[in-house]
């Protein structure tokens, strides 16, 4: 009776040892059309065609985040691409958790932007949605896409 008992929980153990364990999502290349808003003092921008592409390094622990033709006050007179160097990435099997702090963004050719400094960068990509919500120096945004068709660069 011992034996068969023994057996039994022998085979029930395999069984649990064979069980894969599924793999984290490789994080890739990726082009995205959604709404960007910014609460700037001075007023709510919200960009409905707002455009980002999403680059993550070789060993996919961290991204560069690129927004495209992105307005940040009603005033401002012009339209940056703003690109948010290491982000930090973790992948599960479900999704994609972006995060980041004190991230100083660049734009016109790599000018530094310290009075932008990105705070409190938290969100995800699942499936073909991406969100994020970050502070570009005191002014709160989010941006929420899904995957799109053509390149984002311009």
């Amino acid at each position: 009776m011992k034996i068969k008992f023994f057996a039994i929980a022998l085979a029930a153990l395999s069984l649990i040892a064979c069980e894969k364990t599924p793999e984290p999502i490789v994080p890739e290349e990726a082009d995205y059309t959604g709404t960007l808003t910014v609460e700037a003092s001075t007023g709510t921008v919200v960009d409905n065609e707002s455009r980002l592409n999403f680059t993550p390094s070789e060993d996919g622990a961290t991204a560069d985040i690129v927004l495209f033709q992105a307005k940040f006050a009603p005033g401002m007179p012009l339209r940056l691409d703003t690109t948010i160097s290491g982000v930090t990435l973790t992948s599960t099997p479900e999704k994609i958790i972006l995060s980041g702090e004190g991230i100083i963004p660049t734009a016109m050719g790599g000018h530094l932007f310290e009075d932008y400094k990105i705070s409190d960068l938290k969100g995800e990509i699942v499936g073909d949605k991406i969100s994020l919500s970050l502070t570009f120096g005191s002014a709160p945004a989010t941006y929420v896409g899904k995957l799109s068709e053509a390149p984002a660069a311009q």
